[in-house]
């Protein structure tokens, strides 16, 4: 019984991975090096400006927080947010962003099929630059969805709301939706917003923390250039 029950639950993902009109990106450590670029750019702008030295102990605590209060909490309030952060941008300059193997090449084959999109918690101007530093071509995304959309972060998957009210325009719902990021937030979020997830293993998230969360080791891929194996 309980083989028959896991073959049935087998199919019905496979019909949904057939059903997909659209994939929705995490965009920090999914598609760009986000850790590998900007804990240097946080790093030198702790040491120049105040004399700090930021660890990575301290960097994941507060990594995957909302911008400010990531900012805020690594920094501990050593300075006004503003005036860090006009810091940090200036530093930043001297650590562009570079994407994560495959990523570029996944996304130019996958939108030929499928409705792209993507999502951050950064602010528009920061992200299309890191983007662009990439060697993204931005036509290739329907809707890159920024801080300035929405209030909400993950897991709430209210922080889907804008991307979701442009896909529905064109009839896609959620479960013509996969959503690939790289953090277990990341797969609550889509879980909760009845999203497919694919988590891929370029950022803090290890495979078996993935297992332990709950998501299935078929929908875990090493890198986004394995990304067409799975869909």
């Amino acid at each position: 019984m309980k083989k028959k029950l896991l073959i049935l639950i087998e199919l019905n993902n496979l019909f949904k991975m057939q059903n997909i009109k659209a994939i929705i990106f995490d965009i920090d450590d999914t598609l760009v090096q986000t850790i590998q670029c900007k804990w240097l750019a946080l790093k030198a702008t702790a040491k120049k400006y105040y004399n700090l030295k930021i660890t990575d102990t301290q960097l994941k605590k507060f990594w995957g927080t909302p911008f400010q209060a990531m900012l805020t909490g690594v920094f501990s309030n050593v300075d006004d947010f503003e005036i860090i952060k006009k810091r940090y941008i200036e530093i930043s300059r001297n650590f562009p962003m570079r994407p994560h193997r495959g990523a570029v090449a996944a996304i130019k084959s996958l939108k030929k099929h499928y409705l792209i999109a993507a999502l951050t918690s950064s602010s528009r101007s920061v992200i299309l630059k890191d983007l662009e530093d990439s060697k993204y071509n931005l036509k290739d995304f329907y809707f890159i969805q920024t801080s300035e959309d929405t209030p909400y972060h993950k897991p709430d998957s209210e922080v889907f709301i804008p991307t979701l009210v442009k896909l529905k325009k064109l009839k896609i719902n959620p479960e013509n939706i996969i959503y690939v990021g790289d953090a277990i937030r990341d797969y609550e979020a889509a879980k909760k917003a009845r999203f497919n997830f694919i988590g891929v293993l370029s950022g803090l998230t290890s495979k078996k923390e993935f297992e332990t969360a709950g998501l299935n080791s078929k929908n875990i891929i090493s890198n986004l250039s394995k990304l067409n194996m799975v869909i």
